[in-house]
């Protein structure tokens, strides 16, 4: 290294400075890289790579939202599921609502137009809040959260709503949130 006198630097790097330092690290922008290292090839590539990533996530989150919210109407419960739920309708639910689920003794129809506009474009979390909070009369909160919702996917399967083939309707409030009750189909 040399000091120039007089000039703007203190500090002035001769070629075979800059070479015994490491060359590119100090070199001025405007001269050519003589040669590129594994350590510049590597990180162009791992910085190839990150882009590549976020592109990737970036594309998989804009088509879950394309998707839109999940409705009834993707098949939420399981054949079986309803199956079992419609034996424990028929035990705790029925003598109220009727067998066929319209009305009975002073209680509403759980199918049909009735209904399927009171609950319409509402999470089905708040039909599992609701159902457990009051049912069975006298024994609000009597069953587990799993035979609710196996009751519920009876109800779904009533109002003609599609099974799932594997999928079984959650018994968690937040999940069931996240699933709206959409008369219509899309």
């Amino acid at each position: 290294m040399s000091c120039t006198q007089g000039g703007a630097s203190a500090f002035a790097l001769t070629t075979a400075d800059r070479r015994s330092l490491g060359g590119g690290w100090l070199r001025p922008a405007m001269e050519a890289p003589r040669k590129r290292g594994a350590l510049q090839v590597s990180m162009g590539l791992r910085t190839r790579l990150l882009i590549g990533i976020a592109v990737a996530v970036l594309n998989a989150t804009a088509q879950a939202q394309d998707a839109g919210p999940r409705t009834v109407w993707a098949g939420v419960y399981t054949e079986a599921q309803a199956a079992r739920g419609a034996k424990l309708y028929a035990d705790k639910c029925s003598s109220c609502h009727g067998a066929e689920m319209i009305a009975g003794a002073g209680a509403p129809s759980l199918a049909g137009p009735e209904f399927t506009f009171v609950w319409d474009k509402k999470p089905l979390g708040g039909l599992l809040d609701f159902v457990r909070a009051n049912m069975p009369p006298g024994q609000a909160g009597s069953l587990r959260d799993p035979e609710y919702a196996e009751i519920l996917s009876a109800i779904l399967k009533r109002n003609g709503f599609p099974a799932s083939m594997a999928a079984e309707l959650p018994a968690i409030k937040a999940d069931l949130d996240a699933i709206t009750f959409v008369t219509d189909k899309p």
